[in-house]
């Protein structure tokens, strides 16, 4: 038996639990509940009864289907019965309500059961976040994102948004139709963007990537290819940066725009082969010999290896211009650069640099028997018969041969040694070869 004075000790410490529960309920500045197992609210505090716009007194004995929608009033009841039959809180409830002051707010519930002595629901337990200005955040930077994704895409770039914890992507359509797919046809993963990067581009691309996704980079921006749907290649201009990161600096989101310069590429290699190329026969100009020169004697001098260069000069090509005309003599020597480049190795290299005179650098011997071989082929070559526009010509050249580094390990000097090599065999009766030396 407990005595008399015990009891009034445990009441007196129960009243004092209960009022302190009481003062932490009402101080809480966030909406809190607690409901019967019928969903009747039992206590609610100030902040539950300001939001309703009513005094706690009308709140309480009252369950949601008096106070709500009969909707939302439906919601709440089958929430709260969910719980009470499984006992497992509910959280992370969502939901957008007008409240007792006619605004529309948002709200992130949480429910949870209260257990009697023995185990079973009796009730629950719940609380209230407004995150109403969370929600109109997320949406203005959803509007935001629609409306440069609009501008960008009204100027014809391609938009691409990138979520780095799922490997998730998406690809404007505009981005698809850039490559000649319709808005249905690529998967919405990043994978789709990385196969279609050209072989020769893509260690370069991802390594670009792998540096801004480190944050050693403020931003993305790289020119590669991409495979298009017919099986051809476009050049693309893609600049990128991650826009959202996690607390310990882990990339989280990133947006691209593609804007595709093919034909800004394709006129800067005209602009490049013009500047290094011959206009008549398409042969490397003086500039990109000397630079092919220069190359292979420095990878001969490394490899232990001898490099040829050989000069050719037609006979008597000013006869041809005189009696048969300028047009005539363009002919023939497009036919010789044609017909010379069939006697070279891939590695070799065939120029013209002007009038009718060609020079070839042939990298890689081992003797000068090779460039000699080559200098008998290009004058057996020469003298066979050319035949242009119904007309039967025939032409003759003479070459001067130099080696490096034997003759001279100057780049000057062995065109030199070439040159005059060349004048040699000319004094010497025409469509000859002669060494230097």
């Amino acid at each position: 038996m407990i005595s008399t004075s015990r009891r009034m000790e445990l009441e007196k410490e129960l009243l004092e639990q209960l009022h302190l529960q009481e003062q932490i309920f009402s101080l809480v500045p966030v909406p809190l509940v607690m409901k019967d197992a019928n969903s009747v609210y039992l206590h609610v505090n100030q902040a539950f009864a300001d939001f309703l716009g009513l005094p706690r007194e009308q709140v309480l004995g009252k369950g949601p289907f008096d106070l709500f929608s009969h909707e939302f009033a439906q919601r709440i009841f089958e929430e709260d019965q969910e719980i009470i039959r499984n006992g497992v809180p509910a959280t992370d409830l969502e939901r957008r309500i007008k409240n007792g002051h006619g605004k529309m707010v948002w709200l992130k519930s949480y429910k949870g059961p209260v257990f009697n002595s023995s185990g079973g629901v009796i009730g629950i337990v719940g609380g209230n976040m407004d995150i109403t200005a969370v929600k109109n955040a997320e949406e203005a930077l959803r509007k935001s994102e629609e409306r440069w994704k609009f501008a960008v895409e009204g100027a014809g770039d391609g938009v691409s948004e990138w979520n780095l914890e799922t490997g998730d992507a998406f690809y404007s359509k505009q981005w698809k139709a850039m490559l000649g797919y319709k808005d249905d046809e690529i998967a919405p993963t990043f994978e789709e963007q990385k196969k279609r990067i050209h072989p020769d581009d893509l260690s370069e691309v991802m390594f670009a990537l792998e540096q801004h996704l480190r944050g050693e980079t403020p931003s993305f921006s790289h020119e590669f290819r991409l495979a298009t749907k017919n099986g051809g290649w476009i050049w693309v201009l893609d600049r990128a940066k991650v826009i959202e990161w996690s607390d310990d600096g882990a990339p989280l989101r990133m947006i691209g725009i593609y804007t595709d310069i093919t034909r800004r590429k394709s006129a800067e290699e005209m602009i490049l082969h013009q500047a290094t190329h011959d206009m008549l026969t398409g042969l490397p100009n003086r500039m990109l010999f000397n630079d092919r020169l220069f190359m292979a004697m420095a990878d001969g001098k490394r490899l232990g290896r001898k490099t040829a260069l050989i000069f050719l000069d037609l006979d008597n090509f000013k006869t041809v211009n005189d009696t048969l005309g300028h047009q005539m003599g363009d002919l023939l020597l497009m036919a010789v650069a044609e017909r010379l480049s069939k006697e070279i190795r891939e590695i070799d290299t065939l120029a013209r640099f002007g009038g009718d005179e060609f020079a070839f650098v042939i990298p890689f011997l081992e003797n000068k028997e090779g460039a000699a071989a080559l200098a008998d082929r290009i004058q057996q070559s020469l003298c066979r018969e050319f035949r242009i526009d119904g007309k039967s010509l025939f032409i003759t050249g003479s070459m001067g041969v130099a080696f490096h580094p034997d003759d001279s390990d100057d780049l000057e000097t062995i065109m030199k040694q070439a040159d005059m090599a060349m004048y040699r065999s000319k004094r010497e009766g025409r469509n000859a070869w002669r060494f230097w030396g």
